[in-house]
């Protein structure tokens, strides 16, 4: 299903804090977003991306629950992943980027299809709007 900020932004926010990250800003997530709930109505997994029509298509923000098993974090990305390439085919993305510091989350991106581009480097930000971009450092 969509992302709903009411109804799933908070269970982010619970996932990021429990692991000592400063959560994502609201504004700043993808306007393009999916959660996976189990059959409780419990949420599973998160997942965004950024993209406009016939550019580059960037996943980001994948957010698995604690409360459920590998097997079911597993499985409710792959649907999320199915998503957002058709998405981006759709929009004529030339192709998808994505990267990520956490092993678990590594291994979710190459069992999705996608392949190591690059193994030592360092990103960059430089803040437009505002000055707290806490949540995209180390």
């Amino acid at each position: 299903m969509k992302f709903n900020a009411n109804r799933h932004y908070q269970q982010l926010v619970r996932v990021w804090q429990h692991y000592r990250w400063e959560p994502c800003p609201l504004r700043c997530l993808p306007k393009i977003g999916y959660v996976v709930e189990g059959e409780d109505g419990k949420f599973i997994a998160a997942l965004f991306m950024y993209a406009s029509s016939g550019e580059v298509a960037f996943i980001d923000w994948g957010v698995g629950s604690m409360e459920h098993n590998r097997d079911e974090i597993h499985g409710a990305f792959r649907v999320l992943f199915e998503k957002l390439k058709e998405i981006a085919k759709q929009m004529g993305c030339n192709f998808i980027f994505s990267m990520s510091k956490v092993s678990a989350f590594k291994e979710i991106l190459i069992d999705n299809g996608l392949q190591i581009a690059e193994e030592r480097t360092t990103s960059f930000v430089f803040p437009l709007i505002n000055k707290d971009f806490d949540f995209i450092t180390d």
